[in-house]
């Protein structure tokens, strides 16, 4: 049943087909126009195919970038220094621990005495240090003694840096002068190219001008007290 309709249909196109005669054939200049259409239509769709692949390429290409510039960004930012920990000591404070960057206060009519590292460190009344680490501290102002129990530590001023070789020295900074005392062993004071050396007994008075003066000072006394 199913092959008598097909075969049905079949004549039927046939004979639409005969009905209709031949074509009737397509100029040549027509066709020339429909075949450089469809190439023009050919070749923008090729365009806006690779202008698609273009722009995705450049969009993952920047979103790399970004990434890389962001990842560069975080890993070289500095990072904020700690806030130096103030300690304000009114008395002897024996046994304290000292931190690196720890700032000491000592308030006018007091003293203190710290164990620094291996040394011992007396802070004069009115005096202010930064500590660096067991063996290193800047003055910003007052005076201190230091034993240092051949720690050889160094002692940072604006007027210059001391360094012990095994002694007990006084290092008193104002705002235009420094004066290093040595009581036992040898300080070398460093200013810019310059070492000037004091061994027991002697002072070194500098200026904020660059001289260093050298004095005979007792080794006992109330001064050292």
């Amino acid at each position: 049943m199913d092959e008598t309709r097909n075969t049905n249909s079949d004549d039927a196109i046939a004979a639409l087909v005969r009905l209709a005669g031949r074509r009737t054939p397509v100029p040549d200049n027509a066709a020339l126009r429909v075949r450089n259409a469809v190439h023009d239509e050919w070749l923008q769709t090729i365009g806006r195919r690779r202008r698609t692949r273009w722009i995705g390429s450049a969009v993952a290409v920047a979103a790399a970038a970004g990434i890389m510039v962001v990842i560069r960004m975080t890993s070289s930012s500095p990072q904020p220094a700690p806030t130096p920990r103030v300690v304000v000591a009114g008395g002897q404070t024996n046994g304290a621990v000292i931190y690196a960057n720890d700032v000491y206060e000592v308030a006018n009519g007091n003293t203190a005495s710290l164990a620094w590292g291996n040394a011992t460190l007396r802070l004069d009344g009115g005096t202010r240090v930064r500590i660096a680490s067991p063996s290193e501290l800047t003055i910003e102002r007052g005076a201190v003694y230091v034993d240092s129990n051949g720690a050889g530590v160094l002692v940072r001023t604006p007027m210059g840096n001391v360094r012990d070789v095994g002694t007990q020295f006084e290092v008193r900074l104002t705002t235009d002068r420094m004066r290093v005392r040595v009581r036992e062993g040898r300080v070398d004071l460093q200013r810019g190219a310059t070492t000037h050396t004091a061994g027991p007994g002697v002072e070194l008075d500098a200026d904020a001008r660059g001289g260093v003066t050298p004095h005979s000072i007792a080794r006992t006394g109330a001064e050292w007290e």
